[in-house]
C-alpha cells in the first residue's frame, strides 16, 4: 500500500502519531550499532507538523535510546500536501536539540 493511501487512513484513524513513535524507537535501537558516518532518517506526516507534542515525543525517544549522547545525528523529512498543513516550529526545535552535548 503506497503512503498517500496508507497515511490519510493512519491519520484518520488516530493512529499516525503512535505508530510513528513506535517505527522510530526500532529505527533508534537499530542505529546505535551503525557505524558514526551514517544518520538516521524519518518522514512526519502533515497532521504530525500541527501537533505541538510531536517534537517533544522525538526529543524523548532520541534521548531514551541513547542517539543524542553518542553524537548521532537524527534528520527529519517532511513532504506537506498542498493545503494539508502548514509547517510548525517543529524543525528548529528538533535541529537545536538534537546537537549532541557539547
Amino acid at each position: 500500500m503506497p503512503p498517500s493511501i496508507f497515511i490519510p487512513i493512519a491519520e484518520e484513524r488516530g493512529i499516525i502519531g503512535p505508530l510513528s513513535q513506535l517505527v522510530l524507537r526500532k529505527a533508534t535501537d537499530a542505529a546505535r550499532s551503525w557505524p558514526q558516518d551514517l544518520f538516521l532518517s524519518f518522514n512526519l506526516s502533515p497532521s504530525q507538523l500541527v501537533d505541538q507534542n510531536t517534537g517533544l515525543h522525538i526529543l524523548a525517544i532520541l534521548d531514551r535510546t541513547g542517539i543524542r549522547r553518542m553524537g548521532r545525528q537524527a534528520q527529519s523529512n517532511t513532504t506537506l500536501g498542498v493545503g494539508r498543513a502548514k509547517p510548525s516550529r517543529l524543525a528548529p526545535l528538533i535541529r537545536s536539540r538534537a546537537e549532541p552535548p557539547a
